[in-house]
């Protein structure tokens, strides 16, 4: 049986070592009503029912919990979920405890070492692990090592983790690489017609969410979460187009923190002051981004809007994109705004909504 040992996996009484997309499902089903109690109002409908995305991320996180609580996974027996919130195939979550206080230490082997992906958990006893960094359609390489609060090394091991290929555009965005000209081994593109993604010096897919999403696209926030429109529910705007209302607070592991449903097309443009986001708009239906709205990221509300044509008067409004908003910034009070078609820059005391 020697020559077959590599095919198995020892599994501590009989637990299961990873789960599959259907594992995941069932535990949403099993913890939905344990997060959030349902009520006897019932309506019948053809189209699919399906979780919304901050409630599925509280029930997985709630699950992901209840396993720990049983203790049925240590590091030698590690539980393995691979895309644990459904949108980013490229991730994995590891869930074990440990008798002491301990972080992990991981790093996903790459094809070259520059390329290696690495990080660190929270020290504690209830490990959550989150990989990131994983290469699709192959088996990739995980190095784990448990590290104590002395920052010593008291295990370590080596473990497979396989990702299936991602079909569409994500996996043949590149198409040659110029390795002399590539001074950063990973690098973030945000484009207008693919969604967020992560590639290596070679060129290789290392990270991509699997959501459908606008040409704004993702939107990088102060607490390294970020904002992407959800093209999966959209509204008809005056030209019959349908463009995105739901936008989400999300991580890198694709958990959805908060749902935002707004009536405004969002431009490019954006800045933050603390739970303030800064996002540019249009003023009416016959202008597009000529107007700033400040959202209260813990409310969901539009605390202020601010149109440039109270600010400025109507003398240069004579076409739709008459102002064209391309920048913010933010700074004690101040916001500085660059109208591309007035070939200016704009200091506004932002409280009296004034021009310094």
């Amino acid at each position: 049986m020697e020559f077959l040992d590599k095919y198995f996996v020892e599994i501590k009484n009989g637990s299961k070592v990873t789960y599959s997309e259907s594992d995941l499902n069932k535990l949403d089903r099993t913890y939905e009503t344990e997060v959030l109690t349902k009520t006897n109002k019932k309506f019948k409908s053809p189209m699919r029912k399906e979780m919304q995305k901050s409630f599925q991320s509280q029930v997985r996180d709630y699950a992901f919990e209840r396993i720990l609580d049983r203790h049925l996974y240590t590091f030698k027996y590690l539980l393995v979920i691979p895309n644990p919130y459904g949108v980013a195939k490229q991730t994995a979550l590891l869930l074990f405890n440990s008798s002491k206080v301990c972080r992990v230490h991981y790093c996903v082997i790459g094809d070259k070492p520059e390329y290696n992906f690495d990080g660190d958990s929270v020290p504690g006893t209830r490990h959550r692990v989150a990989i990131m960094g994983l290469y699709h359609g192959r088996n990739n390489k995980v190095d784990l090592q448990l590290i104590d609060e002395e920052n010593s090394i008291i295990k370590h091991r080596v473990i497979n983790i396989y990702v299936s290929e991602i079909a569409g555009k994500a996996s043949k965005i590149v198409h040659n690489t110029d390795k002399q000209m590539s001074h950063f081994p990973f690098i973030l593109l945000n484009g207008t017609f693919f969604n967020p993604m992560v590639i290596d010096g070679d060129g290789n897919l290392r990270y991509s969410l699997q959501l459908k999403t606008g040409k704004l696209g993702m939107i990088p926030l102060q607490n390294g979460r970020f904002l992407l429109a959800d093209k999966t529910a959209g509204c008809m705007n005056e030209y019959g187009k349908v463009q995105p209302c739901r936008y989400h607070e999300m991580d890198y592991m694709g958990r959805v923190y908060k749902t935002f449903l707004l009536e405004y097309s969002i431009g490019r443009a954006i800045a933050q002051d603390g739970d303030s986001l800064f996002l540019v708009t249009s003023s009416d239906k016959d202008h597009i981004s000529d107007c700033i709205i400040e959202l209260d990221m813990n409310s969901g509300n539009i605390i202020q809007k601010c149109d440039i044509v109270s600010i400025l008067g109507d003398k240069y409004r004579t076409v739709k994109n008459w102002a064209d908003i391309t920048k913010l910034e933010y700074h004690d009070g101040m916001m500085f705004v660059t109208v591309k078609k007035l070939h200016c820059i704009l200091k506004l005391d932002w409280k009296k909504r004034e021009v310094k």
